[in-house]
């Protein structure tokens, strides 16, 4: 009895992990052409394929959040003008004249305030109570754009041209006198070249410069 437990001890003891002292094969041993397979193209299954498209999935089954899009919305692209304007009515609508206008470039005479010992404060307060109206235009911006385009026309002549030629231009012919022509004194019947005629008889008279042909029948001298 002793001899079979003994002999079973024995064949099982190749079983146990202290024994077991041999390599075992790897899978990841190289083996074959693994330096040749190493430099092969391995193409990917789709088409396009980037990291950030494998690393960030798409959330394709759940619903967005609205929220979170409606405040990168006002982050972005901040409140609109009626939440900043029209929140008491159209109170505001008119409200357009600067305080400079109302301080420095007013045309009236503001009216005395009073003390008030209960708010301890001048009223009525100018502040509470803007001017109404349209905005104030002095033509600002029309001057600037004049300017503007005078500087874009500079621009597109050229750096030839001298600014004696800019300023200095040629006035346009109808701003020449052209009822109050005179002939000159060396063909004129009513000017001598001396200045004065010296026939009275023909002096304040119109006398063609050449001979009038008169047809004989019409003739009656």
């Amino acid at each position: 009895m002793a001899d079979s437990t003994c002999g079973s001890v024995l064949s099982n003891k190749w079983q146990d992990p202290g024994w077991r002292i041999e390599q075992r094969y790897s899978k990841g041993v190289l083996i074959g052409n693994w330096s040749e397979d190493r430099y092969k193209f391995e193409k990917g299954s789709e088409f396009g394929s980037s990291t950030s498209r494998q690393t960030y999935r798409g959330h394709y089954l759940k619903a967005p959040d609205p929220s979170i899009r409606l405040k990168g919305l006002i982050r972005n692209n901040g409140i609109d003008k009626e939440h900043i304007f029209i929140h008491h009515g159209k109170s505001y609508m008119r409200n357009t004249i600067s305080l400079y206008d109302q301080t420095f470039n007013r045309g009236y005479e503001l009216g005395e305030r009073k003390w008030d010992g209960k708010r301890m404060a001048w009223l009525p307060e100018k502040t509470d109570h803007p001017l109404q109206g349209a905005s104030t235009n002095f033509g600002l911006k029309e001057e600037k754009e004049e300017k503007w385009r005078k500087e874009k026309e500079l621009e597109s002549i050229g750096d030839f041209v001298t600014s004696n030629h800019l300023t200095y231009r040629m006035p346009p012919l109808t701003s020449y006198p052209t009822g109050r022509a005179a002939p000159h004194k060396l063909i004129s019947s009513r000017t001598h070249p001396q200045s004065t005629n010296r026939n009275l008889k023909l002096r304040g008279m119109h006398q063609t410069l050449f001979k009038e042909v008169v047809d004989p029948k019409f003739d009656t001298n």
